[in-house]
This record gives C-alpha cells, sequence and structure tokens, in this order.
C-alpha cells in the first residue's frame, strides 16, 4: 500500500511505499523519513541534463541562484530603523495590516518567484 498516492517518487513518479524509516520506489530509490516527514531532495549530479557537462539541473540552477542572490538580503539594511521604514511599503505593510500583532505564521514553500 502506498504512503500517500499524493507523493510520488521526484525522479520516476512511482508511487513510494513506507519501509521502516524511510520511503522506497518499486525501482529502489530511497527517501528518508524524518519524524513522518518525507524528504525527497534528489541531488542531481551536474550535467546529467542532456549529458552536457555544462548543462544545470533545476536543483543546481537554483542554488547557483541563492548563492548569487540570496533572499531575503537583509545586509543591506543598515539599521533597524531602515528595516521598519521598508515594512511600512507594498507587500510587507499590507501583510502587517492582515496579520495581527504575535500572531503565528506557517509558511511553507516560499521563495522569490
Amino acid at each position: 500500500m502506498p504512503f500517500d498516492e499524493n507523493i510520488v517518487c521526484p525522479t520516476t513518479g512511482e508511487p513510494l511505499e513506507a519501509a521502516r524509516e524511510e520511503l522506497v520506489s518499486p525501482s529502489g530509490a530511497r527517501y528518508p523519513l524524518t519524524d513522518g516527514i518525507p524528504r525527497l531532495f534528489v541531488d542531481e549530479p551536474r550535467g546529467s541534463i542532456a549529458q552536457q557537462p555544462a548543462a544545470k539541473t533545476v536543483t543546481h540552477a537554483v542554488q547557483d541562484f541563492y548563492e548569487d542572490a540570496p533572499f531575503p538580503n537583509y545586509n543591506s539594511f543598515d539599521t533597524l530603523a531602515t528595516f521598519v521604514r521598508q515594512a511600512n511599503v507594498g507587500f510587507p505593510h499590507l501583510l502587517r495590516n492582515q496579520i495581527p500583532l504575535n500572531a503565528s505564521v506557517l509558511e511553507i514553500g516560499c521563495g522569490t518567484a
């Protein structure tokens, strides 16, 4: 019986079966379970796409992007006052007005895109 029919092997799309502290695909791919949470990260070797050494996999392209342009770049805020001033405009201002003080917020799968 599959672990969850909505969670499949990220490289093959095969269903995953729970086996002790990991999920296993029919072709043998293994992914650890940490406190019941599947860790489906696939560290693709560089150049695996189209068999070209210069080609980048999606994983490494995203990693390179965040290394070149970290987000959020709080280093550009030289003081707390500058940071607070920035939080009073645009999207941060909208969020601040809609989320009550001391609220708990769960952020999942967020990024720059």
